[in-house]
């Protein structure tokens, strides 16, 4: 009796290594395809709410297009310009508690005529398999 109660016990703790390594690994490839190999910073020490923080604080309305350009390179975040809308968007990937389900942020800088920073609007978006 005592035998098989140790055996059972051993594997119950072999399975539960294996899932944690599995998610462990998991996690890793996540991250490495979100960030294409690590060419763009990922974001896990941010919630979206500090990121937001973050940006908002660092890029003021007013701001010039190069400016944000600038600030965006900085932090390592992809980001494009739309000229028909004045806008350039920018994401931020791979935020605090993203795993196999992973969570980023979409920053939206909104630009005038002469290319003065309007407004800044941020959307979570949650992608997975």
């Amino acid at each position: 009796m005592r035998r098989s109660v140790l055996w059972v016990a051993g594997v119950i703790v072999l399975l539960i290594v294996a899932v944690w390594l599995g998610s462990l690994w998991l996690s890793v490839a996540t991250r490495r395809a979100v960030t294409n190999n690590g060419t763009i910073r990922d974001f896990h020490e941010f919630t979206a709410e500090q990121l937001e923080r973050e940006v908002r604080s660092g890029v003021p309305i007013g701001s010039t297009r190069d400016f944000v350009n600038g600030f965006l390179t900085g932090e390592g975040m992809r980001f494009g310009y739309d000229p028909a809308l004045y806008a350039t968007t920018a994401n931020a990937p791979f935020l605090k508690g993203s795993g196999i389900i992973v969570s980023s942020l979409g920053l939206t800088f909104r630009f005038d005529r002469d290319s003065r920073l309007t407004a800044i609007e941020a959307k979570v978006h949650l992608t997975g398999p």
